[in-house]
Formats: C-alpha cells, structure tokens, sequence
C-alpha cells in the first residue's frame, strides 16, 4: 500500500496522521518552493522542510519516501505527477491499494489531487482522504474517506471503446506520429483481431474530447530547414497527431476511454 500526501504548513500532524491511520509501505510526498511565516513569525521555506521532513518520518516508520517538486497553483502540474505516481505503481506493483491525503498544501493542489483519484479510481483501488479536525467537526473519526464513485471501465460500446483505447496507447508511444504510422502500429497490436480496422471512428472521438489534436502538415525526423525561410520542410499531405495536455492523463489510464463515448 502506498500514501501520497500534500505537502504544507501542517505537514508533521496531517501526514503523520495519515500515516498512523494505516502505515504504507511507501509514500510520495508533493511538495512546493513557497516560503511561509510558522508560528513564530519565521520566515520558512516548503522545500528546505520537506527534505527534512521526509528523511526523519523514513527512519521513524520504516518508509521509502519519495520527494515529487510540484508548482503551488498549477492543477494540471500537480494531476500528472499524481497520474505519473500511481501509473508507474500499477506498472510494478499490481494491483495497487493508494490512499492520497488532500488536506494540506494550497487548494489547486487538493482539485488536482482529488481529480487524480477520480480519474484512476477505475482502474485500481485508490482513494482520497481527509485528516478531521476534533474542534471543529463532530465526526470521531480521524480520517474520512472521500465518498468519490468509481467509473465503470466495461462499458457498452464493445470492439469500438477497445480500438479507442488501443489507439490512445499507441499515440502516447509515438509521441507524434502521421496517420499511417498510428494506423499501421494499431494493426499490429495482438488485440486487435480485424487487421483491417479502420481507425478514423476512434480519432473522431479523442479529438472531439479534445484528447488530441490533427494538425495538417508532418515534419519528418531529420527533416533540414529551407535556407532562405528558416522553417523545416513539412510534408502538406500528412498530418500531425499528439496528445493534449488533458490527453496525457487518460493515456496514463486509457481503459477509461468506453466512458467517452
């Protein structure tokens, strides 16, 4: 079982609370470069108390902690690296039991974190959690679970959600890629049983979500620049396809693509 906690003022009662609610095996903490005033009027610094913070609470329970540098206000920074955490633990360590703390750190940090576990929430078991404060809730409990649904990842949509799904996959694997390149790489996937499938079905639908986006125009690898106008010589009848910045986080977990539909 893993923690992933939001780094902030509190941090040595709300993480440590969290911790002795159900001690992990491992805990990423996400942290910022902010300066604050403690208590005592001092002038602090996030990063400089997370270092410090991690290497003692490792040897007190026996932890790997892992440091993750986020910015304070981007949502998007801070959805990723929760993504990218739990992505890379479902990829050594399935099935994956996470709990992620949101009770400290700015409030961005708390919606990108609470949106993590509801996107991944589908695909392992995961949930958000909330450290109570005594004085001013009447709930005994030292710590509430979030009550955040689970999405469905069977959907009814059939062969058409799969190819989608297969097909942000293999965007992600390119980066870039022209539309016979993705194509071709689709076809060779072994779960996909009709070598033929068309794919403009399921392109549709990533860009309508905005997922991705088709640009006219490809520049292939090593492509030289036009002397005279500086620019590098793009084929004008392919196109361009890559993931959005919202794409990246459903590659990360692209069963969920059948809920799209």
């Amino acid at each position: 079982m893993i923690q992933i906690a939001l780094f902030g003022k509190f941090y040595d009662i709300l993480i440590r609370k969290g911790i002795e609610w159900k001690v992990p095996e491992k805990l990423h903490i996400l942290y910022t470069d902010m300066e604050y005033m403690d208590f005592g009027g001092k002038k602090q610094n996030f990063e400089t108390k997370a270092k410090k913070f991690a290497k003692n609470i490792g040897d007190e329970f026996n932890l790997k902690v892992k440091l993750h540098k986020v910015s304070p206000f981007d949502i998007n920074i801070i959805l990723n690296t929760i993504l990218s955490i739990l992505d890379n633990e479902k990829k050594t360590n399935s099935p994956v039991e996470a709990y992620v703390n949101i009770t400290d750190g700015t409030k961005p940090m708390a919606v990108g974190a609470t949106t993590a576990v509801y996107i991944s929430k589908g695909v392992m078991n995961v949930e958000a959690i909330y450290i109570n404060d005594s004085r001013y809730t009447k709930n005994k409990e030292i710590v509430t679970i979030l009550p955040i649904p689970k999405r469905p990842i069977n959907d009814s949509k059939g062969n058409t959600s799969k190819t989608t799904s297969i097909v942000l996959e293999k965007i992600k694997k390119l980066e870039k890629c022209t539309h016979q390149m993705l194509r071709e790489e689709v076809r060779k996937d072994r779960r996909i049983k009709n070598k033929n499938q068309r794919i403009e079905h399921s392109l549709g639908i990533l860009e309508a979500r905005q997922l991705i986006t088709i640009e006219k125009g490809w520049i292939a690898p090593g492509a030289k620049k036009n002397p005279y106008s500086g620019e590098y010589k793009k084929d004008t009848r392919k196109v361009t396809i890559q993931l959005t910045e919202q794409g990246e986080h459903y590659a990360n977990f692209p069963d969920l693509v059948g809920n799209l539909e």
